[in-house]
């Protein structure tokens, strides 16, 4: 046997040889490990680069500014983003804000009353007025389960993680569920989309991942994270900025965010129109507003009262970084 039969016949050997096994671990030279899986498809985008195929992603931003009509867009792109075998994708998208009435009035044009088709693939899910008062984390964990199994689903969106999440939304638990979401993506090769708000924030100042309720605990678990957010360009302007990516570079940053406008389609859809890209700072106000000084002077005033500022933040309802940033400078 010459030399680079007898490598080879050992890299090979190497190649086949079985996972070891650490307890609940399992570990493999990376070199078969990447020999193993090169040949599968690299995870296909489903909206964008800022949302792929078997990830868990979160989309997040202040109330009110559109983000259940962007996670719709993003449902009916997924179903149109064929499977393996040249299928449409099912889509599950748990609503948990909308009633059947409002979503009506959103897709149907007021005056000639035509309603926007959906993908016969994108189904609506909600929860039965009934059943209300038994939700709990572990029963809605297992019916977004069920619900995938039964429909063959590869995409769910979650229309968002603070009813998910409903005792008192505090990080370490969020951050519990995200792993349990995280879990459900690699059992089931799915990709979830979960919503979630922003606490107050001064709004002249740049979107970060700071401003996610819950900020770093609950984005660990997540693959991709991005926000919508209103811009000082008029009350139907809207931008999305990419803040985290795994499959990708960041392609949507602060120099490169998406733009949007918020219009009503020829087929009654309501929905956001992309304009194009520009710089996060075009959208922001420039000057400090009266909302940002009473916030200062709120804050100010607990701290003067001795409370820490994890404690101002709590009662205010924003994050810990922005009282430190407000608590800098003295109010106007």
């Amino acid at each position: 046997m010459t030399k680079e039969e007898a490598i080879r016949l050992y890299q090979e050997m190497m190649d086949n040889a079985p996972k070891e096994n650490y307890g609940i671990f399992v570990g493999e030279d990376f070199n078969p490990m990447i020999k193993r899986v090169k040949n599968e498809p690299n995870p296909k985008q489903l909206f964008l680069s800022l949302f792929y195929e078997n990830e868990l992603a979160i989309l997040f931003g202040p109330t009110n500014c559109g983000k259940s009509l962007l996670a719709i867009m993003i449902a009916e792109a997924a179903c149109n983003v064929l499977t393996e075998r040249g299928a449409q994708r099912r889509v599950l998208y748990f609503d948990m804000e909308m009633s059947d009435k409002q979503q009506q009035m959103r897709y149907t044009d007021p005056d000639s009353l035509e309603s926007h088709v959906f993908p016969a693939t994108l189904k609506r899910i909600t929860i039965s007025e009934e059943n209300l008062a038994k939700i709990t984390e572990q029963s809605l964990l297992e019916g977004i389960e069920k619900a995938i199994i039964e429909n063959g689903a590869s995409v769910v969106v979650f229309d968002n993680i603070t009813f998910l999440n409903s005792r008192n939304q505090k990080a370490e638990e969020a951050a519990d569920l995200m792993q349990k979401l995280k879990g459900l993506t690699r059992r089931h090769n799915v990709g979830i989309l979960v919503l979630a708000h922003t606490p107050k924030r001064i709004a002249t100042s740049s979107m970060t991942l700071n401003d996610l309720m819950g900020s770093s605990l609950i984005s660990a678990f997540a693959d991709s994270v991005f926000v919508l957010n209103k811009s000082c360009q008029g009350k139907d302007y809207r931008y999305v900025k990419q803040l985290k990516a795994r499959s990708s570079e960041i392609e949507y940053g602060a120099e490169n965010v998406l733009v949007y406008r918020i219009e009503r389609a020829p087929d009654g859809m309501l929905y956001l129109n992309l304009l194009g890209t520009s710089h996060e700072d075009d959208h922001l106000p420039k000057e400090v507003d009266t909302e940002r000084e009473a916030l200062k002077a709120e804050a100010m005033k607990l701290a003067d009262m001795g409370k820490t500022q994890r404690e101002i933040a709590e009662e205010l309802g924003t994050s810990a970084a922005t009282v430190n940033r407000l608590l800098k400078t003295k109010p106007k």
